[in-house]
């Protein structure tokens, strides 16, 4: 198993993270949960199109942009998470 570098997976997880980036990074292209990922966030911004196609009144855009917020506050957590963890403990998990 490679090293992966903490500083690197906070930088993908920050930018890439909504669509699984910092997971094919740490697990590979094999991690499921990695590929799930992408479904919520490009639903989401199905929403922001329908949402600015057709207006604030768009119920299908009410129900769908709440998950690329989540996808989105969803990286940056883990982005907080990765660049808090203590060296030892990451070297010891990655």
């Amino acid at each position: 198993m490679h090293y992966k570098s903490k500083t690197l997976a906070t930088w993908i997880a920050l930018l890439g993270g909504s669509l699984g980036g910092h997971r094919f990074y740490l697990h590979g292209w094999s991690d499921a949960l990695g590929w799930l990922h992408a479904l919520p966030t490009l639903a989401g911004l199905l929403g922001v199109r329908r949402m600015l196609e057709f207006g604030q009144d768009d119920r299908a855009a009410w129900l769908l942009l709440p998950l690329l917020g989540l996808m989105l506050a969803q990286a940056a957590l883990f982005a907080i998470l990765y660049g808090l963890t203590p060296d030892a403990q990451w070297d010891r998990r990655h």
